[in-house]
């Protein structure tokens, strides 16, 4: 499993899927991303390379660590929850890896349960 530790502190990547509707949607209205498209960008993520050389990656990924830190109760802006010194961040990987959660699919939603 994955953890994010960003200055300290210690966010679990699934906090991602129980962010609230209105947290995505300040993403996308301030960022012009959306869950599907940073969740799929931060699953591509193979090295920091990736986030560092590719600016639509870098943004999700930036967008990542924001909606981590407002669904923690952090009341921050995009800039504010991404000013963090390299040296403050860190993705630790335990044991096996049930991790970034992918955007629910719509046909998830519209299932019925069968009897």
């Amino acid at each position: 499993m994955k953890k994010f530790v960003i200055q300290g502190r210690e966010y679990d990547p699934r906090t991602a899927l129980r962010a609230s509707l209105n947290v995505w949607r300040r993403v996308l209205l301030e960022q012009g991303v959306g869950m599907k498209t940073v969740l799929g960008d931060v699953q591509s993520v193979k090295s920091p390379d990736d986030i560092y050389e590719d600016p639509k990656i870098q943004k999700s990924w930036m967008a990542f660590v924001w909606v981590l830190r407002l669904a923690a109760g952090e009341d921050l802006s995009f800039e504010e929850a991404n000013e963090v010194p390299l040296d403050e961040f860190a993705v630790i990987v335990e044991d096996e890896e049930p991790e970034i959660p992918k955007a629910p699919a719509a046909s998830d939603q519209d299932a019925s349960p069968e009897p």
